[in-house]
């Protein structure tokens, strides 16, 4: 989830006068589908690894824990399709995007990469 994302869902908020007091999923797209979370729940590194190649390798090099790191994620797939739908909600900083800015060393994808609360 980017901060940038977040303020874009609460401006479109802002602007919309169809809704009133309404609650919406605001959050990146997720890089799977709904009917893919039966696996993601069993085997998440081997579905991350398969979209992602060499995700596990280079969170290593990040000093991370790829199956810890994707624990973090959780398990339940939060659907934004209203916020698109009702808002006209559109997340620019997927992790796609997030990944391939890691392989290739471009911190300034995200600027708050390394505060404590992101996680890697």
């Amino acid at each position: 989830m980017d901060d940038r994302d977040v303020a874009q869902a609460f401006m479109l908020g802002l602007e919309n006068t169809a809704i009133d007091f309404d609650a919406f999923n605001i959050m990146a797209d997720i890089p799977f589908s709904e009917n893919e979370f039966a696996r993601w729940r069993k085997e998440p590194l081997a579905l991350v690894e398969e979209r992602f190649l060499g995700f596990a390798e280079l969170m290593v090099q990040h000093d991370e824990d790829p199956e810890n790191l994707l624990r973090k994620w959780g398990y339940t797939y939060w659907s934004i399709d209203k916020a698109k739908e009702r808002l006209g909600y559109k997340p620019n900083y997927n992790f796609p995007e997030f990944y391939a800015a890691c392989k290739e060393g471009n911190v300034n994808h995200y600027p708050y990469a390394n505060l404590p609360w992101w996680g890697m």
